[in-house]
């Protein structure tokens, strides 16, 4: 090795500006007023302004040498440089070299005040970066009430935090870094004041749980009885999804990052939307109405509606005028939605108001109004509401499930959990002592003893060691693998393809040490977006329900829906509908629960599990799992048991907190409350007959160092050991490969001894999927999109995880556990299902409404009565008596809206008797006017060819979405997501019926979601 140095400018024609001379020299040099008289001379800016330039040579700006010192103020603050460049080059490659970093530390005799000095330049160094105001401005802005900022209101922001000053001097003090010049920028500005932009889908943000309770609390006058008694928001985390003091991280409460379900695929962010799942969405809402009503303290409340007697606080609010319904109504409005009520919502709580006053109990009335308020959008968001048309869906199953019940819990441990320490090499090696290299990479802070370690062997896993140990402090694992009922996943993590040390960098599609972004890349199980804003198990029960007719449910205790996210749709106001869609099912969830809870058969004593977050979580879900005495099993967290909600196929995902570990901590004292409660959960699962139908997999954002930081703690790393567990699962093995924790290990990234993984959770979802009845290829190339990225031999089969599996590398699936017939039988989803809302127009259900113009064809003397139930939005079937055995019959239909629309699926549904006459392929075409010829659609099997749906009732209403058909009703459904040809009129044919031989067709309904548009021109 060799360190050449040489001056990076030789003469001021090389100059370009201070920005170019500042990021190009690296080496600080002290004031030359400080040299001896005459050691320096300033020869001048040399032609650039703002630019200082000293010199010990005559030479002036024809002449720079080494010894030439740089002066400029950037952000305020004056820097020297040395114009100097220190290269260190690796001798007999001339292609290897790199800029030799700066230190101030001797390594010969260092001090305490080196020390300081490098800590402070180091600090300098990040508050100067110039991604520092950029990424501060868009935190800031966030919490300040607009989570999607335009780039241009982030440009502005930044420029005052680094010019120090806001609306000419009036803001801040002048100097970088002015925080009270960056939130006059935020709060003052035109994206923040102007009232137009609350019309803006995307504008705005949804409220913080503690600002929604505070607020509440402010604006209806909270008085307190006793100052002695006054009632705190602290330990309402597990309530509201927030609490004084209770951050879960050092990342707070919120995901600058966060998408939920409905605005994930259009790239928009909503961090608050990280506590808008049951139970918080709930809670919150309930904990603000008991606020107004009631009580808000922990203890006994009273019973009866208003009664406050117990509480030690209430609201005092009173209407300044009660002499109508109106004004009541519109004070309330104003203090707590800003007046943003939508006249809708209006009219739907003034019928509740006037009904009160009218009995004459104004109190109550004032009283209902507030809970009302507090359950619209408009209190949760920020920007304008728009009503939909739709009626949202929230529903379980009426029939019986067709085959065995199956559940999956994931633990998620939030923040990195420490699993070389959870399972690791104890003896019997081949080649070194893997158990030394460990202590001796541990030290003796987080080595732990052979004294702590429960024995596990190995035989027949094909790992370096025979024996490994279990950390006592999780001591139910090593039971469980005795009992063979858990296999370990040695060095498991998120991978996008196979990898090593010497390529990660260039081959990984993510960057993997950050917890967002590996938590992220966990839950969606898709390295390279191809399904974007789905979770691998939201796929999975996708393909379940829609595709093999699994009834399907999931829940996300407190964290982690994104695991369980399928196709996504959009709302008219993106916040507003995160908020409402997340209410719906909670206040859904919530009457299944009482439903549970008046069932005594369904209650868990309060001791049986331990007093934590994770036993609590545990708990809920396995109260919600219990058997009652009429019953087989129960259904999941939210809904009553599994015979009362008919389900077979579920997945509850459940993150417990803590395990950032880069500060020391005791690792002991996490996985100790988790062992206790793991211990209870499988003993009830057990005492209900279901642990064989349940698989625990317990994973994590990545593994950490195994060496120490000098705070005594473990840093990011990436392969993890984890595992998964159950009575069916065929455990007693290690599956993957334990990493030898050697320097020639070709997957040791660095001296950390962090570890590139070697088995993804790509191999470890395939064999889940299989196991949950996910067998064939297109199937599982959807619910699990990487799985190609890998050696198809190398990913995991049921038949190497569970003990009923079937499916292999060599021999695939045979068809096992699969419902021929389902309630919703539709193809494959594909990321294009979600609605292309680059198309601007309106997603409706049916672009053929009720009003359209329509005949038939190819029919005997059809009526047009009988023609219209075609689309009369109700099951009243179509009948069609064909002219011949031969000829194609159809419907011919112009929307009444007269507008260009385009048709992006076919959808029919099912009539009441007739299997025979259902149709089973079609032609659907679209035109502009009689002149103009029919342009094909799409053509193609209807997927009930082979398999007959169940008959709907005659009748029914028809209650659809562009999203979704008639949850209720059984149909089939298409989709043509790349057609974006614009028509006025349409012509379906029914090209083949199931009987050939069957004179007639018929079915209940045909709808055709699509888009109306105002301003496109048809296709010509």
């Amino acid at each position: 090795v060799a360190i050449n140095e040489y001056e990076h400018y030789t003469n001021s024609d090389e100059l370009v500006d201070i920005s170019s001379v500042f990021s190009s020299l690296h080496i600080g040099a002290v004031n030359p007023d400080s040299f001896d008289t005459g050691m320096y001379d300033i020869i001048g800016d040399c032609g650039i302004t703002g630019l200082s330039i000293f010199s010990t040579t005559d030479g002036g700006c024809s002449n720079f040498t080494s010894n030439t010192i740089f002066s400029m103020k950037i952000n305020g603050v004056k820097f020297f440089l040395k114009n100097k460049r220190s290269v260190v080059q690796i001798l007999d490659q001339e292609r290897f070299s790199f800029r030799n970093p700066i230190h101030f530390i001797n390594m010969v005799d260092p001090t305490a005040r080196d020390i300081l000095y490098e800590t402070e330049a180091v600090i300098d160094s990040l508050f100067y970066h110039p991604n520092h105001p950029t990424f501060l401005a868009i935190r800031l802005i966030q919490r300040f009430g607009i989570s999607n900022p335009s780039p241009d209101f982030i440009l502005r922001v930044s420029e005052a935090y680094k010019e120090g000053t806001y609306s000419g001097g009036m803001f801040g003090s002048g100097q970088y870094g002015d925080l009270a010049a960056m939130v006059a920028a935020i709060l003052l500005d035109t994206e923040c004041r102007t009232p137009v932009l609350d019309l803006d889908q995307a504008h705005g943000h949804l409220r913080e749980p503690i600002i929604k309770v505070l607020s509440f609390f402010r604006s209806m006058g909270l008085s307190y009885d006793s100052p002695l008694h006054i009632p705190t928001l602290l330990n309402t985390y597990d309530k509201l999804g927030q609490g004084s003091y209770e951050t879960p991280s050092v990342f707070s409460f919120f995901l600058p990052e966060f998408s939920p379900t409905n605005t994930r695929s259009a790239e928009l962010t909503a961090p608050e939307g990280v506590s808008n799942c049951y139970p918080y969405t709930f809670d919150g809402s309930n904990g603000d109405n008991r606020g107004g009503n009631q009580n808000y303290a922990k203890g006994i409340c009273a019973t009866n509606e208003g009664d406050t007697s117990l509480s030690p606080a209430k609201t005092t609010y009173w209407p300044s005028s009660t002499s109508s319904a109106h004004e009541i109504l519109e004070e309330l409005n104003i203090l707590l939605t800003s007046g943003r009520l939508t006249d809708e919502n209006k009219e739907l709580i003034k019928v509740h108001l006037e009904r009160e006053m009218k009995a004459g109990d104004v109190a109550k009335a004032n009283r209902l109004t507030q809970e009302l308020i507090l359950s619209t959008p408009e209190y949760h968001s920020t920007n304008t509401v728009r009503k939909k048309d739709d009626i949202r869906a929230t529903f379980g199953y009426d029939k019986e499930p067709q085959s065995q019940y199956k559940a999956v819990v994931v633990l998620m441990m939030i923040g990195g959990l420490d699993s070389f320490n959870l399972l690791l090499p104890k003896g019997q090696c081949i080649g070194p002592d893997q158990y030394q290299m460990y202590k001796d990479l541990r030290g003796d802070q987080h080595a732990i003893p052979l004294s702590r370690l429960e024995s596990i062997h190995a035989h027949g896993s094909n790992q370096t060691c025979s024996e490994y140990g279990v950390n006592s402090d999780f001591d139910i694992l090593a039971e469980l693998y005795d009992n063979e009922e858990l296999i370990f996943l040695a060095n498991t993590g998120v991978l996008s393809k196979p990898m090593m040390r010497d390529n990660w960098q260039e081959e990984s599609s993510f960057q993997p040490f950050a917890h967002n972004i590996m938590q992220h890349e966990f839950f969606a199980g898709d390295p390279y977006n191809v399904e974007l804003g789905t979770g691998v198990f939201g796929r999975m029960l996708d393909i379940l329900k829609a595709q093999h007719g699994y009834q399907t449910a999931a829940f996300a205790v407190n964290g982690g829906e994104e695991m369980l996210t399928g196709d996504p749709y959009f709302g008219n106001s993106v916040y507003a509908e995160a908020w409402s869609s997340s209410f719906a099912s909670a206040l859904f969830d919530h009457d299944q629960m009482r439903e549970v809870a008046d069932i005594p058969e369904f209650t868990i004593p309060s001791n049986d599990f331990p007093i934590s977050q994770i036993g609590s979580s545990l708990k809920a879900v396995a109260q919600n799992m219990r058997v009652g005495t009429e019953y087989t099993t129960c259904y999941y967290l939210n809904v009553k048991s599994r015979d009362h909600r008919k389900v077979n196929r579920e997945v509850y995902v459940v993150p417990d907190h803590g395990y950032d570990l880069h500060f020391g901590g005791s690792l002991s004292d996490l996985l100790y409350p988790v062992n206790a409660a793991l211990k209870q959960f499988i003993a009830e699962l057990k005492s209900q007959g279901i642990w064989d139908d349940t698989l625990i997999v317990l994973g994590s954002d990545f593994g950490r160092s195994l060496t120490a930081n000098s705070n005594g703690g473990t840093d990011h790393a990436w392969g993890g050991n984890y595992f998964m567990a159950g009575g069916n699962v065929k455990g007693g093995k290690i599956l993957g490969d334990y990493p030898d924790l050697s320097t020639d290990n070709l997957h040791r990234i660095d001296t950390r001894a962090r570890f590139v993984p070697t088995t993804p959770w790509d191999s470890v979802w395939n064999g889940i999927a299989n196991w949950f009845g996910i067998r064939d290829e297109p199937s599982l190339n959807y619910a699990v999109p990487n799985r190609d990225s890998f050696n198809e031999c190398d990913l995991f089969y049921d038949s190497q995880l569970f003990r009923d599996g079937s499916c292999t590398c060599s021999s695939g699936c045979p068809d096992g556990d699969i419902l021929s017939v389902s309630k919703r039988n539709i193809p494959i989803p594909t990321k294009e299902y979600t609605p292309d809302y680059s198309v601007k127009g309106r997603a409706v259900a049916s672009i053929l409404d009720k009003g359209s113009t329509i005949s038939s064809f190819g029919c005997r003397d059809p009526t047009h009565k009988e023609t219209i139930r075609a689309i009369d939005q109700t099951t009243e079937k179509f009948l069609c008596e064909r002219t011949s055995l031969h000829s194609t019959a159809g419907i011919i239909a112009s929307p009444s809206t007269k507008m260009s629309t385009i048709a992006k699926g076919l959808r029919l549904y099912a009539h009441n008797n007739c299997p025979a006459c259902d149709v089973v392929s079609y032609i659907i075409e679209g035109r502009i006017n009689d002149e103009s010829g029919w342009v094909m659609i799409s053509e193609g099997d209807l997927p009930w060819t082979d398999n007959a749906l169940p008959r709907n009732e005659w009748g029914d209403d028809v209650i659809s979405t562009f999203e979704g058909g008639d949850v209720k009703l059984n149909f089939i459904e298409v989709r043509f997501p790349e057609n974006n040809k614009a028509f006025l009129e349409y012509k379906v044919s029914f090209t083949s019926i199931r009987d050939p031989k069957s004179k007639f067709i018929q079915f209940g309904e045909m709808e055709v979601p699509g888009f109306i548009l105002d301003d496109i021109e048809p296709y010509l």
